[in-house]
């Protein structure tokens, strides 16, 4: 089995703004957290997810990504 090490973790809030030509609340933008963060059922401390239709809850509480393959957010 292979092993791993958590680098990183981020979390981010609830902000507006501009996308697509208009004002929208998002929360992509994620730094990196100072010290250990409580992982509960619904994701981590301090993290917070705009669109709750489509992201967060029990089924997408917390994303991985593995160091090779993560591009901090922007496209390959």
């Amino acid at each position: 089995m292979d092993s791993g090490q958590v680098i990183s973790v981020n979390t981010g809030r609830v902000v507006k703004a501009d996308w697509a030509g208009r004002i929208q609340r998002t929360a992509i933008e994620k730094h990196p957290a100072d010290g250990a963060v409580r992982v509960g059922r619904l994701g981590l401390d301090g993290d917070e997810q705009a669109d709750l239709e489509n992201h967060g809850g029990p089924e997408q509480a917390i994303y991985v990504y593995a160091g090779k393959t993560w591009t901090g957010g922007r496209a390959s």
